[in-house]
């Protein structure tokens, strides 16, 4: 399964497609099970940015931890892969899947491939076999490219991630004969300055208007399930500020690393749980923090226009 947009609806108004997610939430949500003496501490109102990723941190590391006990069954795991997805599905991107590609885009066009770093070698070896999945899925000249360094200020387990991506690539090319491989690539490039994700797009999109100028082109990111969400999130931020620039970008596709519907070995790691559950509880918490200040809003009593501030 892929996903897929036009360059035109990243740059249009924002379109919120309603896509059900409370199901999820009423599954994953801790806070009916906060003991009611203790609910007062979890206070909507001084959940800053900050302390709400540090509580979404702690909840996915619990649930990350439990993992290592063979307690998180395969129901949690799947509920996470379809939360990335439906994700997507509320930001319009539309499913396709490999087959039904050659009628939603134009295969004459050039293509880029990224994939951005990891410091864990399985879901970065994932993310390299998703990179080689979408510069396989049609004929026609291809820059790849790997992006991303290592975590500044922090040891790193892979040096360089994007040289470590750029050689694993590589050497799965070198598994196939010439038959398999519908066509060489034009280039396989790696970034192996940034430490973020954002820097990751930035950097690559700089790049890619320096490379295709006036030239249309279509762009594939390739990352692990639960990432595409807020790399696609980033890449479409960055799009909007180059606004003034010339991006001859047509269309925006993004490739999974791993199946929805099947749990594969990867997605059982403690690892893997983590990240995913992150950006899920980051998500639930910011919901919840929404909800909370519609709700005050509402509740704010009118003021007179012509009474003094604070008073009725």
């Amino acid at each position: 399964m892929l996903f897929l947009k036009e360059y035109k609806d990243v740059m249009g108004r924002f379109k919120h497609v309603p896509v059900d997610t409370e199901r999820y939430i009423a599954k994953l949500s801790f806070y009916d099970r906060i003991h009611s003496d203790q609910k007062h501490n979890f206070d909507m109102k001084k959940l800053k940015n900050k302390n709400l990723i540090f509580h979404a941190d702690v909840l996915a590391g619990c649930l990350s931890k439990l993992s290592n006990l063979k307690i998180v069954d395969d129901e949690i795991i799947k509920l996470g892969l379809h939360y990335s997805r439906d994700l997507l599905l509320q930001r319009s991107y539309k499913e396709i899947n490999d087959i039904s590609i050659f009628d939603s885009i134009d295969s004459n066009l050039r293509k880029v491939v990224l994939a951005v770093g990891c410091q864990t070698e399985e879901i970065l070896e994932n993310r390299v076999l998703a990179a080689l999945k979408a510069y396989n899925l049609y004929p026609s000249k291809s820059v790849v490219i790997f992006s991303g360094k290592r975590p500044i200020n922090r040891l790193a387990k892979i040096p360089d991630e994007s040289a470590r991506m750029q050689g694993t690539f590589i050497d799965q090319l070198d598994k196939f004969d010439d038959k398999q491989l519908i066509f060489h690539p034009l280039a396989i490039d790696k970034e192996g300055r940034s430490a973020t994700t954002s820097e990751n797009v930035n950097e690559v999109l700089e790049r890619c208007m320096d490379v295709f100028r006036g030239e249309r082109y279509n762009m594939f990111l390739a990352s692990s399930t639960f990432h595409l969400a807020r790399l696609s999130r980033d890449f479409e931020d960055a799009l909007r500020k180059a606004r003034r620039k010339k991006i001859t970008l047509d269309k925006l596709i993004l490739v999974p690393g791993e199946p929805y519907n099947k749990i594969v070995d990867i997605c059982r790691t403690k690892e893997y749980l983590k990240q995913m559950f992150f950006g899920i509880y980051c998500d639930i918490l910011r919901s919840m923090q929404k909800d909370h200040m519609m709700l005050k809003k509402r509740k704010r009593p009118k003021q007179n226009r012509n009474s003094p501030r604070g008073h009725p």
